[in-house]
């Protein structure tokens, strides 16, 4: 898992940020899977194509990972709840409930 931040809402969409972080995180050759929305001409996104139906539904199981820890951190009320506490804190507390998350992951709490 890998997160980055804090952006401001609505001027920072999840392809800009990528564009503007994660790519360079990566290493020679290394993709990224997303959906659609992530089509640009940087190629550093592995995203569903038309003429490649085995590999897209391959994609879709590891983009069905994502969308469980995306559940995850619905749980911790971190995605949709307004933060009401002083905003130098929302990063700190973002990144305990990604770490939090990365352990429940590596011990086998998938689900």
């Amino acid at each position: 898992m890998w997160v980055n931040g804090p952006y401001p809402c609505g001027k920072w969409p999840d392809l800009r940020i990528a564009r503007h972080r994660i790519i360079h995180e990566l290493d020679p050759g290394e993709m990224i899977v997303a959906d659609k929305g992530y089509r640009d001409n940087f190629c550093r996104f592995l995203t569903p194509t038309d003429d490649k139906p085995n590999l897209n539904a391959i994609m879709a199981q590891w983009r069905a990972r994502h969308e469980t820890i995306n559940r995850r951190f619905k749980q911790f009320h971190v995605l949709q709840d307004v933060f009401r506490h002083d905003l130098t804190k929302h990063q700190v507390c973002f990144f305990a409930v990604a770490n939090v998350t990365q352990i429940m992951i590596e011990l086998g709490h998938f689900y």
